[in-house]
């Protein structure tokens, strides 16, 4: 019967069942009620492998939160991602093809140093760790992979069985071994490096919040439990009980039943409401009365002892002259570069933070040479008499700046060279990879312990004396690629381990957001391992950010400090990167020596009779402190009057008036002063001597003029 043949009355009861229907359907939707979690609960934070190997969780803060491969453009794999950036907490790309690969931690790279935060050095206990949380937005539904390998992905990755993933903010938890192995090995072991495969989708735009590879810790599962609802239910996660500004994201949609198992404790730390829907009609959402509160892991970091050693470095302390790039004479030799020279630029960190106004040395490598290199210390130069005690002077650092995309085959490898007094052969260091990527000039902040940087196997490295003995030659390669490109040098540190006497301040940072009261303990030992040592103090606030240690009574020697804090449900532990070294016999007090020229040169004739003037040195004595010093000269024709003085003074140096032959000579003068900490201090002289007979100059006074002056 259609519907034209219905009377009025009769219409308007349809009308109306109708409406009453969709009212009580309605109602049926608005009876959903959330009975669990019914009040605010605390819960433990599953352990987190960023938060606790790393100390630095994957709460995409800053560039450094993923692994650099996800910049590769140009080196494989590609991670075929365009737009990346990291913005208020969130990373954001945009896939390029249907394999867009995101590395959460690189892999080492076979025959480079072992630096930086790698699998290689910071690998992944794969039988605890094994479910990766993490929130993520996309574009449309797709489905995801994780790959890992044990081995760096040179030799081999495995790949798992694949997971979906879906439109809008979503939260994943995904138990890799459980997943299973699509390729390759079972998720077990130790894995060195880990990386994500969002989406299959080109043109997807890629949001990820956070992430967490996490243990499974059955206890930190907490049921989600709700009545009233007539058919299967979608569960969102949300930071407060308001769905008008939003979920956080969804975790499960069109489920069936009463309630569902979270496993809170992969959560991030903050608080969790749960809203429940019925399935594809959001306007039924009803949310929980209680939230689920995940406790933060403690975070602590040392500031002293400092990962860049002590400030005693060698140039500042020995040459007097820090290599800050703030001028060429910095630099004892360079070849096959062009273009040196000081400038003030603006950069990035390798976090992403913008730096300005810093200043570096700038140059580029000659068009068809990839080898660059500079000699901060030459062996022909300062390095004659200044020697770089290795067992001393070993913690690196070097600030070196790339631009463009990474090409890690081509060149984007930076390299340490060094000669060891008395050997003509140089030990050559293994490739240092170097973080650059297209659109900015990144200043890459490298550490490295000389003591422990490998050599280039066989050949690759003439000598393998190693980092021991006396340094005379020390150089620095800013990379090597063939076609000319610039490289950029903010600093060059380097320097001892940090050293005390009668005490010792213990700084640190730390951050944690749990309601509970923190508390810090400090302790020593002879290693770096297992955390068995020996306790200083306990039950430090670490408000306080400090600690005075008292090592009057310590025996001398090289000890490793860690920390060890906990709120009571989630605690961490963190080593010292470098031992502190006691030395009772340590003044850090003592002041330095500079002189005012750390070359002088002369010119004389063969008989004598023509000679430039006595030419002055002045000796400052750092603060102006009173102390003794004594000049000599290891040549009996340079002459130094006075032979020793106090505080701050000058002595004047000359060259004796007798018969020479034709020629070049030198000689080295040295300051030295048992209270000095930079004793000796060297001043190069160099004079030549001409035929009685020559018309042409040089005659007369040859002044040099003081260390770093613009003639």
């Amino acid at each position: 019967m259609s519907l034209r043949y219905y009377s009025n009355f009769t219409m308007k009861k349809v009308i109306f069942s109708f409406i009453l229907m969709v009212f009580f359907y309605s109602l049926c939707f608005s009876q959903i009620n959330v009975t669990a979690p019914g009040s605010g609960e605390l819960v433990k934070s599953a352990d987190d492998y960023a938060a606790l190997v790393l100390y630095d969780p994957w709460d995409m803060d800053q560039r450094t939160d993923m692994g650099w491969f996800i910049f590769n453009v140009v080196d494989n794999p590609h991670s075929n991602l365009d737009n990346i950036s990291f913005q208020n907490g969130i990373f954001t790309a945009d896939s390029t093809s249907t394999d867009p690969n995101i590395f959460i931690l690189d892999t080492g790279i076979p025959g480079s140093a072992r630096l930086g935060k790698i699998g290689t050095n910071y690998s992944i206990d794969g039988d605890k760790y094994k479910i990766l949380a993490f929130r993520m937005k996309l574009d449309g539904v797709s489905n995801g992979q994780i790959l890992w390998s044990t081995n760096t992905i040179y030799n081999g990755m495995n790949t798992s069985n694949g997971f979906w993933t879906y439109d809008g903010w979503w939260i994943y938890m995904v138990d890799i071994t459980e997943l299973g192995t699509a390729v390759g090995d079972p998720w077990e072991g130790n894995i060195d490096s880990l990386r994500l495969d969002p989406t299959a989708n080109a043109g997807d735009h890629i949001e990820i919040d956070w992430i967490r590879l996490v243990n499974l810790d059955p206890s930190l599962h907490k049921n989600i439990e709700w009545q009233g609802n007539t058919g299967n239910v979608e569960i969102y996660l949300d930071d407060d009980n308001n769905s008008t500004n939003g979920f956080s994201a969804k975790i499960v949609e069109n489920i069936s039943g009463n309630s569902y198992s979270l496993y809170a404790g992969a959560l991030p730390p903050g608080i969790y409401y749960i809203a429940i829907c019925e399935t594809g009609n959001i306007s039924s959402i009803a949310y929980s009365s209680g939230y689920y509160h995940v406790n933060d892991i403690p975070g602590f970091s040392f500031i002293s002892p400092c990962e860049e050693g002590s400030d005693d470095d060698f140039a500042t302390v020995q040459l007097n002259d820090a290599w800050d790039m703030d001028s060429l004479t910095d630099i004892d030799f360079y070849i096959h570069i062009d273009s040196l020279g000081i400038q003030t630029t603006d950069a990035e960190d390798e976090q992403g933070n913008t730096r300005t106004n810093i200043r570096v040395l700038k140059g580029k490598n000659i068009d068809g040479n990839r080898d660059p290199f500079l000699r901060p210390l030459w062996k022909s130069r300062r390095g004659y008499t200044y020697h770089i005690d290795s067992d001393y002077y070993r913690v690196l650092t070097p600030r070196l700046g790339q631009t463009g995309d990474r090409d890690i085959q081509d060149g984007s490898i930076a390299r340490v060279i060094w000669g060891v007094v008395g050997e003509d052969l140089e030990n050559v260091g293994r490739d240092i990879i170097l973080r650059h990527k297209q659109g900015s000039l990144v200043i890459d902040n490298i550490i490295i312990d000389m003591k422990t940087l490998m050599l280039e196997d066989g050949a690759g490295s003439p000598s393998h004396t190693g980092w021991n003995g006396l340094i005379d030659n020390f150089r620095i390669d800013p990379h090597e690629f063939l076609q000319s490109r610039y490289f950029y040098i903010e600093k060059i540190k380097l320097a001892p381990f940090e050293r005390c006497h009668d005490s010792y301040t213990i700084s640190w940072e730390y951050h944690d957001n749990s309601p509970g009261v923190v508390a810090l303990s400090l302790h020593y030992d002879h290693d770096n391992s297992d955390f068995n040592g020996i306790e200083i103090i306990s039950d430090l606030d670490p408000e306080l950010g400090q600690y005075t240690w008292d090592t009057s009574l310590m025996a001398e020697g090289e000890y490793y400090l860690y920390a060890m804090i906990s709120d009571g449900m989630n605690s961490n532990k963190r080593y010292s990167r470098w031992p502190i070294v006691i030395d009772h016999s340590y003044n850090p007090d003592l002041p330095r020596i500079e002189l005012s020229r750390n070359t002088i040169y002369f010119g004389i004739t063969d008989n004598g009779n023509t000679i430039t003037r006595p030419q002055q040195v002045l000796v400052n004595i750092e603060d102006g402190q009173t102390i003794s010093w004594t000049v000599s000269s290891n040549r009996d024709f340079i002459l130094v009057d006075p032979a020793q003085g106090n505080g701050n003074g000058e002595f004047s140096v000359s060259i004796k008036s007798q018969d020479y032959w034709v020629g070049s000579y030198d000689g080295t003068i040295t300051v030295q002063s048992s209270e000095a900490l930079n004793s000796p201090q060297y001043l190069r002289v160099f004079f030549e001597v001409y035929s009685s007979g020559t018309t042409s100059p040089p005659f007369g006074s040859f002044d040099t003029p003081v260390n770093n002056s613009d003639v």
